[in-house]
């Protein structure tokens, strides 16, 4: 899976990967072919649906995935441990 590190204008740092819901779990039908989550020390958000192209696009079309994305209270899922980009 495909994360990606970047820091925004504002000078926070997020994380950003690909998360697919378990099957058989009580996600919205919105959300049944996956998002986008954006993490940083203090939030996380996500974008759905997941736009063609994140892992290639340059941090400042990330910035604009970011301000497009809804925030989310936090869960118990979590990225891998180290990017791959």
């Amino acid at each position: 899976m495909p994360i990606r590190e970047f820091t925004d204008e504002n000078g926070m740092k997020w994380r950003v990967w690909q998360t697919y819901p378990a099957r058989g779990s009580a996600h919205p039908e919105a959300l049944r072919d996956g998002w986008l989550t954006f993490e940083c020390a203090d939030c996380k958000k996500r974008l759905v649906p997941i736009p063609q192209g994140w892992e290639e696009a340059p941090e400042s079309q990330l910035e604009q995935f970011l301000a497009s994305a809804e925030e989310y209270r936090r869960g118990r899922q979590s990225p891998p441990s180290s990017p791959t980009t």
